[in-house]
């Protein structure tokens, strides 16, 4: 997947997301700085890279969405592409929700193994031990 050295949030298997393009060229054969990183994301529908897409899921009955641009996909497996952002705000909301999806994840988990936990606790829980570890996310920049 490109440069194996970025740092990048794998989306929980556990945690449905749906995917939807678009744009199918947003142009990242103009990608000026390479210093961003990104979510890895199972790319069921085998979208290009370089597509401008909109990523959704569902937590607690509550839809959230974030758009970005597939970067590159894995040469073993193209289904498996990294997702990376040249917008502020939307790298934000992209890290949030990823955040949510990895608590409900834990939550579930920790069902799993005998321990349930309510919402709350599931949180303070996962942000006491993974928050530190979670990567941020940096923009990319594009020559528009």
């Amino acid at each position: 997947m490109g440069n194996k050295t970025w740092q990048h949030i794998g989306h929980p298997f556990d945690q449905p997301l749906t995917t939807r393009c678009i744009s199918s060229s947003h142009g990242t054969n103009q990608i000026n700085s390479l210093s961003g990183n990104g979510i890895r994301i199972r790319n069921t529908q085998n979208l290009p890279s370089g597509a401008l897409i909109e990523v959704c899921t569902r937590i607690q009955e509550k839809e959230l969405c974030f758009r970005g641009i597939i970067l590159a996909t894995s040469d073993e497996d193209p289904s498996d592409a990294l997702v990376v952002f040249d917008d502020h705000e939307e790298a934000f909301k992209a890290r949030m929700t990823e955040q949510l999806c990895h608590i409900a994840s834990y939550q579930n988990q920790q069902a799993q193994a005998g321990r349930a936990l309510s919402d709350q606790e599931a949180a303070r829980e996962w942000i006491e031990k993974y928050s530190p570890m979670f990567p941020k996310i940096e923009t990319i920049t594009c020559l528009h």
